[in-house]
């Protein structure tokens, strides 16, 4: 019989040139895939500073595809996702997609808070109140001293009309403010936010309309002042509440201090505004709406407000003037409240061609179908078409509701 004899010198070599070659090949695979990732990131981030932000999650999607533990990455595509909700035009898909995403960072990264407070917004802002309360309850289990997240609860427990009971918005609120009710005693050293105006004001509205205590709501109103003597907020609060509950004189000294304090503040401006004009001094009035606007050229309010001066005259036209100088002002995810006050100016100098267009512009501004078919019904109104718009608006009114 014949006999082979092996040669390892040989065998040593394919074995040695075999293991080479793998790891050449795992080598340039894995130098692929990380030039690859990259090429993803550079594409996503060129894809956000041009606003697609679609294409850019997309893009950061596909990179954590192949780099699935890259956590600054995730964060971004979360915060990505949430910026995605916050345009103009918001495709439905779009809220399921955030929302699905976002729930799964929070669930895989709980310390992660700056996104969990964004999707607390998030839930705000399609009315799911409960589930904001529910990640705000699980958020102050990790950060009970975070005045801000104990504010923000006070606020959707506002919102979701829960005002009584030991977890409820008011015993919420005097917790905030450092109020025992047991002592009847006020405790600045206790308050967890014992420097935010829009607390003491909650409180007070609360202890009014829900307890019929207006003494201690006047307390309370006095315990913000003492305990903020120079914040502008805690005087416009109490001015406000005591114009609310018929002690005008009051207020204004309150509100006049606040402008004394802050005399270029938006909302001190606005409310100085109100009152000049509730007290028919109605020069003074466009004289702080015209500072406002000067100084805040962003904000609606201001272009509203003397618009709404103008249409009292019956000056249409005027009035449309300091809309269009808004809504070209006004960064477009704010300025829809203009369109709306725009096509109302219209049909009140019965411009409905003029109501067509801004109906074009606030298709594109993502207003609702609902208002849209509002305008179409009021266009039929406004051309005598009773029957039509009469159905028009038989069919909207459950979508209304």
């Amino acid at each position: 019989m014949q006999q082979y004899r092996v040669n390892f010198g040989l065998l040593i070599g394919l074995v040695v040139g075999t293991l080479l070659v793998s790891a050449a090949t795992y080598g340039l695979w894995l130098f692929q895939i990380n030039r690859n990732a990259d090429t993803l990131i550079a594409a996503g981030e060129k894809s956000q500073q041009a606003g697609d932000l679609h294409t850019a999650a997309r893009e950061f999607g596909n990179y954590l595809s192949i780099k699935p533990d890259n956590d600054e990455v995730r964060r971004k595509l979360g915060n990505l996702w949430i910026d995605v909700t916050e345009q103009p035009v918001v495709e439905p898909e779009d809220w399921g997609r955030a929302i699905n995403y976002l729930e799964d960072i929070v669930r895989k990264m709980p310390e992660e808070k700056t996104l969990q407070k964004r999707l607390v917004e998030l839930y705000g802002r399609i009315g799911q109140t409960q589930q904001a309360l529910d990640h705000l309850g699980r958020m102050l289990e990790k950060f009970p001293d975070d005045s801000e997240l104990q504010v923000k609860q006070l606020e959707y427990l506002l919102r979701a009309r829960k005002f009584d009971g030991p977890d409820g918005a008011l015993a919420k609120s005097q917790r905030l403010i450092g109020y025992d009710e047991k002592t009847d005693k006020f405790d600045a050293q206790q308050a967890l936010a014992p420097h935010d105006a829009s607390v003491y004001a909650s409180c007070a509205a609360l202890l009014r309309s829900v307890q019929d205590k207006p003494e201690l709501a006047d307390r309370v109103m006095d315990q913000m002042i003492k305990e903020n003597p120079k914040l502008p907020a805690a005087y416009l609060q109490r001015g406000q509440y005591y114009v609310n509950v018929g002690e005008p004189d009051r207020g204004q000294r309150d509100i006049d201090k606040a402008y004394q304090l802050a005399p270029k503040d938006a909302d001190v401006l606005l409310n100085m505004a109100a009152r000049a004009e509730i007290n028919k001094r109605t020069d003074r009035a466009r004289e702080l709406m015209e500072a406002g606007k000067k100084e805040h050229p962003k904000d609606s309010r201001f272009y509203q407000g003397l618009a709404g001066f103008e249409m009292k005259e019956q000056k249409y036209g005027e009035a449309l003037k300091f809309v269009d100088e808004g809504l070209k002002a006004v960064p477009a995810n704010e300025a829809q409240n203009l369109l709306f006050y725009k096509a109302e100016l219209q049909f009140m100098e019965n411009d409905i061609p003029g109501v067509r267009r801004t109906e074009v512009e606030m298709r594109k501004a993502g207003f609702g179908e609902v208002l849209i078919e509002w305008l179409e019904a009021r266009i039929l109104l406004s051309q005598n078409k009773w029957y039509e718009a009469s159905q028009a608006l038989s069919e909207l009114q459950p979508k209304m509701g």
